[in-house]
């Protein structure tokens, strides 16, 4: 597992986010547990970036560049959403960045990268519970 140092100085160097008190504390949460390989495998070249604009509810993105895969969370900011559906989603879009790629490949669904994005989320400690899919459903 990462340090809460470690944890700390990713958070605090992502700029987007300084002012989103609930998403750094939801990003906190979910990498201090993820375990090691994955947590560095997720953050190398990783930018979060959050949206006052509610429009999803979260999304992952990978960009080529000369150093390495660039990749992105994209985090919208809903003043009324619960701690432990941020949690939720953070995980599982940590869970899309860890699975390495974000289209299905030949013989995949997308149904088969959703499961198994909520699948590194479970396995971390951040399931999608029926709370969870209620106020998807409501949102």
């Amino acid at each position: 597992m990462p340090t809460r140092a470690q944890v700390e100085k990713f958070v605090k160097s992502q700029r987007s986010i300084h002012l989103y008190k609930e998403i750094q504390k939801a990003f906190k949460d979910v990498l201090i547990k993820i375990p090691d390989k994955n947590y560095r495998n997720i953050t190398k070249n990783l930018l979060v970036l959050s949206l006052h604009v509610p429009g999803g509810y979260g999304q992952a993105m990978f960009f080529p560049n000369p150093k390495g895969e660039f990749k992105i969370i994209e985090m919208p900011y809903y003043k009324k959403m619960p701690k432990d559906v941020m949690r939720y989603i953070v995980a599982h879009e940590c869970g899309h960045i860890n699975n390495g790629y974000l289209f299905p490949k030949k013989g995949e669904t997308w149904e088969l990268l959703e499961d198994r994005a909520d699948k590194f989320a479970e396995e971390w400690g951040f399931p999608k519970t029926e709370k969870i899919k209620e106020w998807y459903s409501k949102n």
